[in-house]
């Protein structure tokens, strides 16, 4: 494919995308909680951010150190509570939009998540172009992904969502480029130490997945775990965490109390009773094992990308296959992505378990696998054709029909119209 006809498209994909992403902005809020469901959004997080921008623009920042509160409905409301568990940036950042564009209005603030996923878009196509070296396997995977509900209900999330996906992406480039450029330039490594920062105080799951790519990128260039890329990032990581637990130690006010709720906050989150709520309620007293957790990953994937989970495992188990006779260090890049995907479901089987939209962590080795296995595939298809090889016709057609249906069944009805252009009306 030529680069000019890829641009062409890539930005017929942009427009598309974008229509439907800002349609939903404008007309699927978080009162209408069957759009933003836990498949096609987070309401409950929306709302909780909507409630920390609106203290932040009544009041401020500085009277609960900045930390964000939860059920506050407005001036006068004495119910809310400030809370402590989990990082706070996302709310931060919804508190400086609120004061930027001076109104708390939920669709008018969607606006800056909206112009962080706009850059998101470009960079899932660029990185995949660094990794791949090659723009039309990366306008496919980039394609796939952008055009998906891994992208397309998420990117105008107020909470941590794009924010978490964009950085992690970001990571995977630079230490990429660190390792791939002509001098290890420790410019990169400064890149990785303030992405980490931020991650950590956006999100608790971005860390373990960050971790693992350290690790693995140091072991597969340099043979030793030890080193810059594993070593710096991860002071960074404690330095951020640190400065959330001084938030905390200020509000509380003693480094006591901060650890006692924190670690408590920890052992509800892994032992199932998450909330008073909906988790507990539904899961909490549900026995699950790892073996669960894996019917659910793939199960959950058609919802989420255009090539279900099914399919991605068995053109992952193909495509890998290849990687490692024709590519082999593309194939342990790709090996660390998916180590690095599965790494929160271990670290956190419970929220894993519990939600659908952890199946966004997998983005990053779908993309790959799809960009670098589908051109392969589509030239199998076709000598199978030419050669009027009928067995193989047979397959291969039966194979291309369960994906085709679920993404038509899961994304074009389920996203584009359903839960987008057509929402409350179907």
């Amino acid at each position: 494919m030529q680069e000019s006809s890829i641009t062409k498209y890539r930005w017929f994909i942009f427009a598309f995308c974008f229509a439907l992403i800002m349609w939903r902005a404008f007309t699927v809020t978080t009162a209408n909680g069957n759009g933003r469901d836990n498949v096609f959004g987070d309401s409950y997080s929306d709302k909780n951010v909507l409630s920390a921008a609106r203290y932040y623009y009544d009041y401020g920042f500085n009277g609960t150190y900045w930390l964000p509160t939860q059920q506050y409905e407005g001036k006068g409301d004495t119910s809310f509570n400030v809370y402590t568990h989990y990082p706070p940036l996302p709310d931060i950042l919804a508190g400086i939009y609120g004061k930027v564009l001076n109104t708390t209005s939920e669709p008018v603030l969607r606006i800056f998540p909206i112009l962080w996923a706009m850059v998101f878009f470009f960079v899932i196509y660029r990185v995949l172009e660094v990794i791949l070296k090659d723009k039309t396997q990366a306008f496919i995977g980039g394609s796939i992904l952008v055009l998906s509900n891994y992208f397309i209900t998420w990117a105008d999330n107020l909470h941590k969502h794009t924010l978490e996906e964009l950085l992690k992406w970001l990571y995977v480039y630079c230490i990429y480029k660190y390792f791939n450029n002509d001098e290890r330039e420790n410019k990169w490594i400064a890149w990785m130490c303030i992405i980490f920062l931020l991650a950590i105080n956006v999100s608790f799951e971005p860390p373990t997945y960050l971790a693992v790519v350290s690790i693995g990128f140091s072991l597969l260039y340099s043979r030793k775990l030890f080193t810059k890329v594993t070593v710096l990032p991860g002071i960074a990581a404690v330095t951020g965490f640190m400065l959330h637990m001084w938030q905390n130690a200020a509000y509380w006010g003693s480094w006591a109390v901060a650890y006692e709720d924190m670690m408590a906050a920890f052992k509800l989150r892994t032992t199932g009773e998450e909330t008073a709520g909906f988790t507990v309620s539904e899961i909490g007293n549900k026995d699950f094992s790892i073996f669960d957790i894996a019917f659910e990953w793939f199960n959950r994937m058609e919802r989420f990308y255009l090539v279900p989970g099914w399919a991605i495992l068995l053109l992952a188990a193909w495509g890998m296959w290849h990687m490692y006779k024709h590519q082999r260090q593309l194939f342990f890049i790709a090996l660390i992505l998916l180590l690095a995907s599965l790494s929160w479901s271990f670290a956190m089987s419970h929220h894993a378990y519990v939600h659908m939209f952890t199946s966004r962590q997998w983005g990053i080795w779908i993309g790959l696998i799809c960009a670098y296995t589908l051109p392969i595939y589509y030239s199998e298809v076709k000598k199978a054709f030419a050669g009027k090889q009928y067995p193989q016709i047979a397959v291969h057609s039966l194979f291309i029909l369960y994906i085709a249906a679920m993404a038509v069944s899961q994304q074009v009805y389920g996203l584009y119209l359903k839960n987008g252009f057509a929402f409350g009306y179907l």
